[in-house]
């Protein structure tokens, strides 16, 4: 896949982000720390919105490593994501430049969906999302 690269300094950064409302969650914790038990230090609790948790999937200039991560996390964490799917949790991939990692360069924005990654997210319940910030 020809995907989108920064130029050297950089960075994309990847995470999934579970939201859900107060109600549940109790249960997005409980999944949270099953997910420490498949990789220890992954989940790191409830945000401080209350609302939900993030866990970092990857940092890289490298679209394509982005991709990568996502798939190793969509299968390594499948049960876990199921499940929140299943109690009614929202589940993206959100995918940021933040404006201090593009030091000033002019606009660019170059999305491409990979079919078969955005086929396993879509199977999945989950969203991907990027955010480009300015």
């Amino acid at each position: 896949m020809a995907g989108l690269r920064l130029t050297e300094g950089e960075v994309m950064y990847t995470v999934v982000r579970v939201t859900a409302d107060g109600a549940k969650v109790g249960e997005l914790d409980v999944v949270g720390k099953s997910m420490n038990e498949l990789r220890p230090g992954v989940y790191q609790g409830i945000r401080r919105a209350g609302d939900g948790f993030s866990c970092e999937v990857c940092e890289d200039e490298d679209w394509d490593r982005h991709v990568q991560a996502i798939f190793r996390f969509v299968g390594e964490f499948s049960m876990p994501l199921h499940r929140l799917v299943e109690v009614g949790a929202s589940v993206t991939f959100d995918v940021a430049v933040e404006p201090e990692d593009r030091e000033g360069r002019g606009p660019v924005l170059v999305l491409r969906g990979d079919v078969s990654l955005l086929e396993v997210l879509a199977r999945g319940g989950m969203a991907l999302e990027v955010s480009i910030y300015g």
